[in-house]
């Protein structure tokens, strides 16, 4: 109908060779206008096809590994855009859609920072870390909410010593800082590389030095016919490298000598100064004696197939980047036999093991055979599962000889089949943290146990509500009530001595900051008042201020104190009384001093 046609398909070669090629047809009728003709050519995008596949594999790795990792991964580019934000990271901050369909950087910052409980602290270490571009930065991050995060930034070299930007790893220790805290996910987008070839043929008169392009040759040079005659020297300044020309010039010597076909690729300047790359396949034409008569030969345009490879190893770079700036362990095994294919530097400083030494060989060449099959049992179990297995706590032994606690995530990486291929792990060393939850664990029994067997009543009271909320066994029993009694009672309900209003007025000033050491009197559940000395002060339980008592019963003493008072009041009457026996009075004043020395020492 006259549509020119193009589509993709598969082609047998002569020796067996598949080869994906791509037809281009259209229908012509012939000069006479009698017959129709089919017009054609055949393009071989075998090399092109393989470069998508590499790049979707390795798409497929990255993005596996940043759904696995616990951790918040952010990326920022040099020009402070936002080039990755994993699913953990959203989800931290349940950052709003609105905002990620923006890529600047500037809305999500200021989003994260009114989240914060500081912060202006938090916006001052970013801006400081953006004009320091070099600068790696490790610290903690406190929120309203009350989370707690430790913040790790580091800039991202590429092997040729590129800066790709910066990347924020964002870990979850909440709950470590209430003992003494801990992680994420990363999540990675890749844009495949995709590219049509163009071909176009050429043939050099080596007598006259005269050369002929095709059209599609000047489409490819973006070059005008009309304007632009094409010779040996005007081509060759299109392509100004000159170790470039000496490598092509030896395959063309080779191939001329040998009379076989040769193939280069070669970049050079468009019409438009851009660059391009093409590749040319050629032979040589002799005349009856062997001599070299014309080169005749294709060029194909494979600028996009170069720059997808380009970007294969950009995005290769940048992504093993990343990897290797994670702090968690991370390593790839092969299915098949559970050998390490890819092992990242936070593995090498945890286990004291080199990538070199640990790549090819399995658990078993390093850790002891307990800990190996053990390993190697939970690989087997994600693979045969298909599916990610958490590991909360597995122990090992680093090189060392030190054993380490390590939790671990194993993530089956399927092949197009649905079949096992590789095994990715992500390890976390939750050692520091085992040790600082043992630590709070027997710290807070040894406080449980003073305060249980303190002889003096220790009460911790609500400052808004004056409701009683913990409190140890003395403080009950002194006052006659029962546990359960008492836990439901208010200050309100016990004070003798004060009122709900001078109660209220109290924890005011305690709140300040100021200490109150004072003598009241609280009834008993049998309605006995007793006399309490109280120590309170304001003191933080989980962030929370709370009015903090110690209730000392001087019940017994202020009664020992009024009978001592009494006895010298009349003793004070009797030496009064009998002035005229100074004997008796020499007496007197000593038994009096004896009972204000008393007196004292029971104050």
């Amino acid at each position: 109908q006259g549509y020119v046609q193009e589509y993709p398909v598969q082609l047998k070669r002569k020796d067996g060779v598949i080869l994906d090629v791509l037809i281009t047809a259209e229908d012509r009728m012939s000069a006479d206008g009698t017959n129709k003709e089919y017009f054609g050519t055949i393009r071989n995008i075998t090399a092109r096809k393989q470069a998508e596949d590499t790049l979707k594999a390795k798409t497929a790795l990255l993005e596996a590994q940043a759904n696995a990792t616990s951790e918040g991964i952010l990326v920022i580019d040099e020009n402070n855009k936002r080039v990755f934000i994993n699913q953990r990271m959203i989800a931290l901050f349940n950052v709003p859609a609105d905002i990620l369909a923006n890529e600047d950087d500037t809305a999500l910052l200021d989003f994260v920072m009114n989240l914060t409980k500081f912060p202006e602290q938090f916006i001052e270490k970013v801006a400081y870390l953006y004009k320091r571009p070099e600068q790696i930065s490790n610290d903690e991050v406190e929120f309203k909410s009350g989370m707690i995060l430790e913040r790790y930034s580091a800039p991202v070299w590429g092997k040729d010593g590129k800066n790709y930007g910066r990347i924020w790893t964002f870990r979850d220790i909440t709950e470590r800082k209430l003992a003494e805290k801990s992680l994420q996910e990363s999540e990675k987008k890749l844009s495949e590389a995709q590219s049509m070839a163009q071909m176009g043929y050429w043939d050099w008169d080596v007598q006259t030095g005269s050369v002929k392009w095709s059209e599609e040759v000047f489409n490819i040079f973006r070059l005008d016919p009309k304007k632009f005659i094409p010779q040996i020297d005007s081509i060759m300044a299109f392509s100004p490298w000159p170790e470039d020309h000496q490598r092509n010039q030896e395959l063309v010597r080779w191939a001329l000598q040998s009379h076989e076909k040769g193939t280069y690729e070669q970049r050079f300047f468009r019409g438009d100064k851009s660059v391009g790359y093409y590749q040319s396949t050629f032979h040589g034409r002799y005349d009856e004696k062997g001599n070299l008569v014309s080169i005749v030969g294709t060029v194909m345009d494979i600028t996009e197939r170069k720059l997808a490879e380009n970007r294969i190893k950009e995005n290769e770079d940048f992504l093993n980047a990343i990897i290797e700036n994670i702090p968690n362990m991370i390593f790839v095994k092969d299915a098949k036999d559970l050998k390490y294919l890819r092992f990242n530097q936070a593995g090498e400083k945890l286990l004291g093991y080199s990538a070199k030494m640990l790549l090819g060989k399995n658990d078993l060449d390093f850790f002891p055979k307990e800990q190996a099959e053990f390993f190697m049992a939970k690989d087997r179990d994600a693979l045969s599962k298909k599916e990610c297995i958490d590991v909360p706590e597995e122990n090992i032994r680093i090189k060392s000889g030190e054993e380490k606690v390590l939790h671990t995530k194993k993530i089956p990486m399927l092949d197009e089949y649905g079949n096992p291929a590789y095994l990715l792990g992500i390890s976390e060393d939750i050692t520091e943290r085992k040790r600082l939850d043992a630590a709070l664990h027997n710290a807070e029994m040894r406080f449980r146990l003073l305060f249980e067997l303190s002889p003096e009543g220790i009460v911790i009271i609500d400052p808004q509500t004056a409701n009683i909320l913990e409190f140890n066994s003395t403080a009950h029993q002194q006052l006659g009530y029962s546990r359960e009694e008492f836990s439901k009672l208010n200050i309100t309900d016990i004070e003798v001595k004060e009122t709900a209003q001078a109660i209220r007025e109290r924890i005011a000033k305690v709140l300040k900051g100021e200490r109150q050491d004072f003598a009241t009197q609280q009834r008993c559940r049998n309605g006995q008042v007793k006399d309490i000395y109280v120590t309170a002060q304001i003191i933080e339980i989980l962030g929370h201020p709370v009015y903090y008592c110690i209730w000392r019963d001087i019940t017994e003493l202020k009664k020992n104190e009024e009978e001592s008072a009494k006895r010298a009041r009349e003793l004070e009457v009797f030496y009064k009384a009998s002035l005229g026996r100074e004997e008796r009075i020499i007496e007197l004043k000593q038994e009096v001093e004896r009972l204000r020395q008393q007196l004292k020492l029971n104050q």
